[in-house]
């Protein structure tokens, strides 16, 4: 059997070099690293002409296609890798994105879902938590809530650690094409295959994993607002991180080796000492050693971006209904003092037998407003 490295197959390699020859991989770096800012995808977009233009309308601004047009701008062979993962559909004789869009990061090209609630979303946390996951010579990776595998894709690509993908089903293909553009899935149905590996807790919680990664949704739920049932977090926003907490509690490797990254909002008082206190005891009952930043902090209130999209993401319509949405969160912020929200990157460990805790908390956002920096 060979021992060559595998590559993308004829789809995936076309869609790299597609991307590549018409300059849309130099025109998207000119917008920075991860870039998903629509305004500047349109603004961007008005400098170009001919075949870069129409392939930027299509991949990053959404614009409908006929599949003939859509096949002379991206090649039979990448236009057939995209409609085989299911990332490009058809609707009345036409192709289109929907709500996928490739992004570059770290070198590499990732799809993500845009949208207001999705599961797959490259933000300025995902950058934070891509900056800190460490290489890793061998041993058993974990990704929980992470936006299609981005912040451990380095390391699947590196194929020295194992990695586990804990996924939402309906992102199952953006997962999948993701790994097969990065070289490390082949296309379902080939001879050389390589299994997706779901994670399943295990039963004696053994420390199976050496590095967890996670993301997860943080958004705070008040009485009689409905919320996606993957975002749903509920009074305090904490559903999700408890759950990964818990299952490093369980699954880390013991100290040294065992290491859970996280990215994750926590809401909670504007006074920092109050703040501090609460985290911690939120924190305790999973008895890990932590270091923890606090990269900034932002208000819990109407026109504050971070609120707004809480608005947005709840399962509402019409002007009253957004209105007595918004006055039942804001009286479930003032009831259970969650008037800020708080940007925290967080390592957390194992201690070894007979050895205290090691958990310190190092707090910057009085001295940055904006979003995640360390």
């Amino acid at each position: 059997m060979s021992s060559k490295p595998h590559h993308p197959d004829n789809g995936a390699r076309a869609f790299l070099a597609r991307i590549e020859e018409t300059g849309f991989v130099a025109h998207y770096s000119m917008l920075g690293e991860g870039n998903i800012r629509q305004y500047d995808w349109e603004k961007l977009e008005q400098k170009l002409t001919g075949l870069e233009k129409a392939l930027w309308r299509f991949l990053l601004l959404g614009q409908p296609l006929k599949r003939a047009e859509a096949t002379r701008v991206l090649g039979k062979d990448a236009l057939g890798f995209l409609l085989r993962h299911g990332l490009c559909s058809v609707s009345q004789g036409k192709l289109s994105m929907g709500n996928i869009r490739p992004v570059r990061l770290w070198g590499l090209t990732f799809f993500v879902e845009r949208g207001i609630a999705t599961n797959a979303y490259v933000g300025d946390d995902t950058k934070a938590l891509l900056g800190i996951v460490p290489s890793l010579a061998g041993g058993r990776c974990l990704s929980l809530y992470t936006a299609g595998g981005i912040e451990v894709m380095p390391l699947v690509a590196g194929a020295k650690a194992e990695v586990n993908f804990a996924w939402p089903k309906a992102n199952e293909s953006i997962l999948r094409a993701n790994l097969e553009l990065n070289s490390v899935l082949s296309p379902r149905g080939s001879a050389s295959e390589t299994p997706l590996r779901s994670w399943r807790l295990s039963r004696n919680g053994s420390g199976a994993y050496d590095l967890i990664v996670s993301n997860p949704p943080c958004y705070i739920q008040a009485p009689g607002v409905k919320l996606p049932k993957f975002a749903a977090g509920g009074p305090d926003g904490l559903k999700c991180v408890r759950r990964v907490l818990e299952s490093a509690s369980k699954e880390l490797a013991p100290s040294p080796a065992g290491l859970l990254l996280m990215t994750f909002a926590f809401c909670a008082d504007m006074e920092d000492q109050a703040m501090e206190q609460r985290l911690r005891a939120m924190l305790a009952p999973y008895g890990l050693n932590y270091l923890i930043a606090v990269c900034s902090k932002l208000w819990m209130e109407p026109g504050v971006p971070i609120f707004n999209h809480l608005v947005s993401t709840a399962q509402t319509a019409g002007a009253g209904k957004v209105d007595a949405l918004v006055n039942k969160t804001m009286a479930h912020i003032q009831r259970h003092k969650l008037a800020a929200v708080h940007l925290l990157t967080a390592r957390f460990w194992k201690s070894e037998p007979g050895q205290p805790l090691d958990q310190q908390i190092t707090n910057y956002s009085d001295s940055y407003y904006g979003t995640w920096t360390v």
